[in-house]
């Protein structure tokens, strides 16, 4: 309560409680970002309570895209910044992977059922099935290697199987050893975007995450199980391909397509990276923070 603070950013609203207090004592104008898919305004007492917070509050509430907006009540202050992410231009090269290679998908996250692992895994059965000449490389921990609060969260969800397991069992039984590769946690995961010609999002909650937009800056289509996509998200048939639920048959139909179709794949993965651009450059998104910063102290 001592520093000089202009303003209180907080970075979640998951922060909400301790933020209040912190503008309590430091007595500046608050803005909430909201990273995470909220529950549909007016549908239980805990996101009536979130939103009266925000109401009272927040002097501005930033979601990070339509998705999350359409999540959070109408008449609080909402300015949408996307995420942004900084490249360098050399990395933004598409791939020059060898034309002979199976095509390679890719799926990055937490190995949760949420996530739609299991029904990636079913679809890579059903195109070995089909002679489809496809891989799959699968980066992410293990939900139940993962210590401390957030083991506590995924454990009180009923997260906490052993997905890692399940899956190495469904590849066993399935004999995809040559089709799917697991890779576990990668650090960095700019050296494994070049290796992909697919990103697959078969998430369960209908909204297309943080993996989508950074594959296509490495000029990477995607195919995301979304429904009616906003254009933030995925633009369907134009950077990727969307898919109404993460249904086995209906990934595989469209992994199969742009396995099958170079052409179409290279032209979604480079509209792709220009879609990326426009919406996700960090250069551009921090200005429109830096803008909303201002706004702010120059209105109190």
């Amino acid at each position: 309560r001592h520093e000089k603070c202009d303003l209180l950013h907080v970075n979640e609203v998951t922060l909400l409680p301790l933020a209040i207090v912190a503008k309590w004592l430091l007595r500046v104008p608050m803005l909430v970002h909201v990273r995470s898919l909220q529950r549909s305004p007016g549908s239980g007492f805990r996101t009536k309570l979130v939103n009266a917070w925000l109401r009272r509050y927040a002097d501005s509430v930033v979601p990070i895209d339509h998705t999350v907006a359409a999540t959070l009540a109408a008449d609080l202050p909402l300015i949408i910044v996307h995420n942004g992410l900084g490249i360098e231009n050399e990395t933004r090269i598409p791939s020059s992977r060898n034309a002979e290679e199976p095509v390679c998908v890719g799926f990055l996250g937490v190995l949760i059922p949420l996530k739609g692992i299991y029904e990636l895994i079913e679809a890579m059965r059903i195109l070995k099935a089909r002679n489809v000449d496809i891989e799959c490389v699968i980066a992410g921990e293990n939900a139940r290697q993962i210590s401390g609060v957030k083991a506590w969260a995924l454990r009180k969800l009923g997260f906490a199987d052993d997905v890692r397991a399940n899956v190495d069992r469904m590849i066993d039984d399935y004999g995809l050893q040559k089709q799917v590769r697991l890779l576990g946690f990668v650090g960095d995961v700019r050296s494994l975007y070049p290796q992909l010609d697919i990103l697959c999002f078969p998430s369960h909650l209908n909204a297309a995450g943080r993996p989508v937009f950074e594959a296509a800056f490495y000029s990477i289509p995607s195919v995301v199980a979304v429904t009616n996509p906003v254009s933030d998200a995925l633009v369907h048939e134009v950077t990727g391909l969307a898919i109404p639920r993460p249904d086995p048959a209906l990934l595989a139909d469209a992994l199969q397509r742009l396995a099958e179709d170079h052409c179409l794949r290279r032209t979604l993965g480079r509209q792709a990276r220009q879609w990326a651009e426009e919406n996700f450059a960090i250069e551009t998104n921090a200005q429109l923070m830096y803008d909303v910063y201002l706004r702010l102290l120059f209105r109190s």
